[in-house]
């Protein structure tokens, strides 16, 4: 009976095997990076055809009521048409220039008085845009860049400013009722002529240099704030909470802190002048320097 005998494969040729088995698996390879490099490709070219079209039913309608435009640049939106040696953002400049840094020395102002309803602009770009009278309740502006934005007359009742960067922007009359402006930065910053943040949270927020002057932060969380050298001048923290918030020269002249909860706070040399300190708590509170309301110095 003839035997078949199956002889092991040469040396050569299991070699031969091994190297198309690692092509094979390289090219595997290669077709799965390709295909996420594809998926994440398509992720970002639909997102931005999205943005796009929301942008420009922005430019067209100036509303765009529950859009999401997370991380966009919108800096294109107010173009200003003034005299190079005009700053806009210098707020004695912006008053001695009224006409060419209002409405109307505006080329492409589509901001100015918009709906943006519901909108999210957690991280956009809207630095000196011009948000006058813009109606943004109940908007994400997260780690948004407004560093030297026109908020004047805006609404942002409950908007989350969370960590924002609002830092030398114009923010008198606006609505900031029930905000959340934890850790913002409002540096410089004008917020008077009696804007609203009543209930709102500003805890951990950067207001050195603000001017507050008759602004209402009635039952506001401010615990932690600075407040150094700000001018809060018949300000309203009734019932306010400002524990261990560092006041350091703050102007206080006329403030109603009726009630409010100062524990911890660091007062040197604050003037609280005709400051109403009815039921507030002072626990722990450093006055070393401070005026007090009947004008007196602390020692």
């Amino acid at each position: 009976m003839s035997k078949f005998i199956i002889e092991p494969s040469d040396k050569s040729q299991t070699k031969s095997d091994k190297g198309m088995f690692k092509n094979v698996v390289l090219t595997i390879s290669v077709i799965g990076v390709v295909s996420v490099g594809f998926i994440l490709f398509k992720d970002t070219f639909i997102k931005k055809s999205q943005e796009f079209e929301q942008v420009e039913k922005l430019k067209q309608t100036r509303q765009c009521i529950g859009c999401n435009l997370k991380g966009a640049d919108l800096t294109g939106l107010t173009t200003l048409k003034k005299p190079k040696e005009i700053n806009c953002n210098d707020y004695y400049q912006r008053a001695a220039h009224a006409k060419a840094c209002s409405y109307e020395g505006f080329t492409n102002n589509l901001l100015y008085g918009s709906v943006l309803i519901n909108i999210n602009l957690e991280g956009a770009n809207l630095e000196s845009a011009d948000l006058r009278k813009a109606n943004l309740i109940k908007s994400i502006l997260t780690q948004a860049n407004l560093k030297n934005a026109d908020l004047r007359g805006a609404n942002l009742k409950k908007s989350s400013l969370q960590d924002a960067n609002l830092e030398n922007s114009l923010l008198d009359s606006a609505n900031l009722q029930e905000v959340d402006l934890t850790d913002a930065n409002l540096k410089s910053a004008k917020l008077r002529q009696s804007t609203l943040l009543v209930n709102s949270t500003l805890t951990g927020a950067n207001l050195e240099g603000s001017d507050m002057e008759e602004a209402k932060l009635t039952n506001a969380k401010l615990d932690g704030v600075n407040l150094q050298v700000a001018n809060a001048k018949e300000a309203n923290f009734s019932h306010a909470s400002l524990t261990k918030a560092d006041l350091r020269g703050t102007s206080l002249q006329g403030a109603n802190l009726q009630n409010a909860n100062l524990t911890g706070a660091d007062l040197r040399g604050a003037n609280l002048q005709g400051a109403n300190l009815e039921g507030t708590n002072l626990t722990d509170v450093n006055l070393t320097g401070a005026t007090m309301p009947d004008g007196t110095t602390h020692n």
